[in-house]
């Protein structure tokens, strides 16, 4: 099955002995384009705690649409590693934006999501979604709106088509022409 990312973001994280959180953010890796973990908030308001769960321990049958099921229980949801553990691109730079600290790959969904498009000929569209396919958490493509075309135009892009993400640019890189994206767009419903 397909997931959206954007559409996971916000919703409810149910254990198998009761609601655990929610899902604040996902982070994948920009090279395997795999999803490497959830970010549950786990409902602690002082302080607030996010933990870092990896996408297998989601539950294969999901009862509800609107929430998402885990195979364990909130006891091993409340011992996960801490959000900062690991942290993605965006976290790992300082104010003085100096050399990143972590694994250069990590990529936070919600962040490289509105990032701007840029194909091999110009500014195409932003990212509007990423798709994962729940067989391995492997990200199957990038959801592109170009707001520019006629009637908006949406573009699913494989992962295998960007070149680059620049951080500092907010941008997503693509090894295709806007033409060939065009031909491969559909109306935005």
């Amino acid at each position: 099955m397909l997931w959206s990312l954007k559409a996971m973001r916000n919703r409810p994280v149910l254990a198998r002995d009761g609601r655990i959180g929610s899902i604040t953010d996902l982070y994948f890796d920009d090279v395997s384009w795999l999803v490497r973990y959830l970010v549950v908030d786990t409902g602690h308001s002082m302080p607030q705690r996010e933990v870092l769960l990896p996408p297998a321990v989601i539950a294969r049958e999901q009862p509800q649409e609107d929430s998402v099921q885990l195979a364990w229980t909130r006891a091993e949801v409340e011992w996960s590693p801490d959000a900062d553990t690991d942290m993605p691109v965006y976290r790992q730079y300082g104010v003085a934006d100096v050399a990143p600290r972590g694994d250069p790959h990590l990529r936070s969904s919600e962040v490289v999501m509105d990032y701007a498009v840029e194909a091999l000929d110009g500014a195409f569209g932003h990212i509007a979604d990423m798709l994962a396919d729940d067989r391995d958490w492997s990200l199957t493509g990038l959801v592109v709106f170009a707001a520019s075309w006629p009637g908006g135009l949406q573009v699913v892009v494989p992962p295998a088509a960007v070149t680059a993400i620049d951080r500092p640019a907010r941008k997503v890189q693509l090894r295709a022409p806007r033409t060939e994206l065009r031909r491969s767009a559909q109306p935005r419903a």
